[in-house]
């Protein structure tokens, strides 16, 4: 299973999402999602590198729906 920190690497190698489970899957993008919300709920302002992390975790979270998505036929 892939962790969130893994996931956030640089240079993580996002084709190993198409292994991980369906579960799994959701696992992760509900972390990450939970992580975002945390941020959302905070309201500071935030550093660049947490800004760069930030970022980072919505396009992880996207990647992971593609992933869902195309695993099903399913076009959203």
């Amino acid at each position: 299973m892939i962790s969130l920190i893994d996931a956030m690497q640089p240079g993580f190698d996002h084709t190993l999402l198409d292994l991980e489970t369906d579960s799994n899957l959701y696992r992760l993008m509900a972390k990450a999602e939970h992580v975002i919300a945390g941020w959302d709920c905070y309201g500071q302002p935030m550093v660049i590198g947490e800004q760069a992390w930030y970022n980072d975790l919505h396009k992880l979270v996207d990647t992971i729906k593609k992933t869902l998505n195309t695993r099903y036929g399913c076009n959203d």
